[in-house]
């Protein structure tokens, strides 16, 4: 009886010039190199001797698809927020605004 072969993880998969639809979800399995990992789905399954084959099947699957289809429609709690960190304003002296910090309102500093 022949020895059975398992497919190991091709990182050129994780190429998005290359295989596109694979691009956001697809990532490997730290420390076992015969699985991948779906990050959409939150799941884990065996490359075994399918290969790129099991990642095709487990892209076609209803429940992958439904999530994959979800994602766009949600957004990221930060597209909620205004970011002001390392921002200036007119008037704001640009060694402050280059440092990172924001500048402080006059009722704030430290005058005396």
């Amino acid at each position: 009886m022949a020895p059975t072969k398992f497919t190991k993880f091709n990182l050129r998969w994780l190429d998005k010039a290359a295989f596109p639809q694979f691009a956001g979800w697809l990532s490997t399995v730290k420390d076992d190199i015969r699985s991948a990992h779906c990050i959409a789905c939150k799941s884990t399954f065996s490359l075994s001797n399918m290969g790129i084959g099991a990642i095709k099947s487990h892209a076609r699957g209803s429940e992958h698809k439904n999530i994959i289809k979800q994602q766009p429609s949600q957004s990221l709690m930060s597209s909620f927020f205004i970011s002001q960190c390392g921002t200036s304003k007119p008037g704001d002296s640009t060694e402050s605004a280059n440092s990172g910090e924001t500048a402080q309102p006059e009722s704030f500093s430290n005058k005396t």
